[in-house]
C-alpha cells in the first residue's frame, strides 16, 4: 500500500451482492469500513492512538531486522512473504480496536475516496478519528526504527555482516601480500 491504493475504487464490486440486497451504501456504519479503518465504539482516542503507534512500531522493528544486511536477512525471494506474514500478524494482534491501518496511505486515500463518492462524516466519525491512523503510524514508524537502532544496530561492531562479500572483507593490501608471497622469483610468470 504505497502512495495511492489502486484496489480501493474496485472494492464496491467485491461487495455488489450487499449493495443489491440492502441499503448498505447509505448505512455508513456497516459499509464505509470496507474503504478505511474505523475504531471499535468502546475505545478511547488515547487507546486508538496507542494501538496505531505500537502496531506500527512492531512492524518497523521487524522490517528493520529483516532488511538489515548485518542481521543475516532472508533471501530476497522470501522477504516479501515474510514481511506479509509480519503485517498479517500485526493485523491479527492489533486489528480489533481500530482495524490496522499501520500506514497513513492505507487509510487516508480510501477515506478521501469515500468523501468523494458521497459518504458523510468520513472525517468527523468517531470523534474525528481520521487523524489517528495518519499520525499514529508516523510516530510508531519513527519509534520502531529508533528502537531497532538503540537496541540492535548501535551495538554492531565494525566487522562486516554475514552477507558481506569477500572483496569487502579482504583489503587490496592483503591480496597484494598474498599474491606476492606465493610467487617464486626465478619463475617467469
Amino acid at each position: 500500500s504505497s502512495g495511492i491504493n489502486a484496489e480501493w475504487p474496485l472494492r464496491p464490486g467485491m461487495y455488489i451482492d450487499r449493495l443489491r440486497n440492502g441499503n448498505d451504501l447509505i448505512d455508513e456504519d456497516t459499509f464505509r469500513g470496507i474503504f478505511a479503518t474505523y475504531p471499535h465504539s468502546q475505545t478511547s482516542t488515547e487507546g486508538q492512538l496507542l494501538d496505531q503507534v505500537v502496531g506500527t512500531m512492531i512492524l518497523l522493528v521487524c522490517v528493520c531486522a529483516l532488511t538489515d544486511p548485518k542481521n543475516m536477512p532472508p533471501s530476497p525471494g522470501l522477504l516479501p512473504l515474510i514481511v506479509g506474514l509480519v503485517v498479517t500478524s500485526v493485523g491479527v494482534s492489533f486489528g480489533a480496536n481500530c482495524g490496522y491501518a499501520i500506514n497513513p496511505a492505507r487509510d487516508l486515500s480510501p477515506r478521501i475516496w469515500t468523501a468523494i463518492i458521497g459518504y458523510n462524516d468520513v472525517f468527523t466519525a468517531s470523534s474525528y478519528y481520521f487523524w489517528v491512523p495518519i499520525v499514529g503510524p508516523m510516530i510508531g514508524g519513527c519509534l520502531g526504527t529508533l528502537l531497532y537502532y538503540l537496541l540492535i544496530e548501535k551495538f554492531y561492531e565494525d566487522a562486516p555482516g554475514p552477507q558481506a562479500k569477500a572483496k569487502d572483507i579482504v583489503s587490496d593490501k592483503d591480496v597484494e601480500v598474498n599474491v606476492s608471497a606465493g610467487v617464486d622469483d626465478d619463475t617467469n610468470v
